[in-house]
């Protein structure tokens, strides 16, 4: 069973005063795919924000955030600054290979943030196994999307997977 596949069971949703989601702790048992979460969340906090940076944002998430959240600093912080440096490629990246199914610009920003997280990951960690990296983008985004939308996540990271390393 994955970190996040439980991330609402056991939860009481009448308790008043209650997180949706926990907001004051780590969402699973593990400290790299916590950073995934996080650097996720920040490169999606970036891209909706018009007043912060992706920088201001990966400095907030160092300083206060990943504290709480028990998130692998190191990976956090790899993923982040890649993203940081290559966003541009990494959607082109995308758009090239979603064009052939989907317009680019109809994909959520969700999605895309997932994706771009993947991506970054895939190029930057070459330590990470291929397999794990998707395995993990995959098991995050069940706790945001539908089926569906993990099922398109799955083909398009599976193809990019292959073009960004001899897999």
């Amino acid at each position: 069973m994955s970190n996040l596949e439980n991330l609402f069971a056991g939860q009481n949703f009448d308790k008043e005063g209650d997180d949706f989601p926990n907001e004051t702790g780590p969402m699973t048992d593990s400290k790299l795919t916590e950073a995934r979460l996080c650097a996720q969340q920040a490169i999606f906090q970036s891209m909706v924000s018009d007043e912060q940076t992706l920088q201001e944002v990966m400095d907030e998430f160092l300083l206060h955030r990943l504290k709480e959240r028990k998130a692998d600093k190191k990976i956090f912080k790899l993923i982040v600054s890649d993203v940081k440096e290559n966003l541009e490629r990494y959607e082109e990246m995308l758009k090239g290979h979603i064009t052939d199914t989907w317009d680019y610009e109809r994909v959520g920003l969700v999605e895309k943030t997932l994706m771009i997280a993947a991506v970054s990951e895939l190029s930057c960690n070459p330590k990470a196994p291929t397999k794990v990296v998707l395995n993990e983008y995959l098991d995050i985004s069940k706790g945001f999307l539908a089926p569906d939308g993990t099922k398109f996540l799955n083909g398009v990271l599976h193809t990019l997977s292959g073009k960004i390393r001899d897999v």
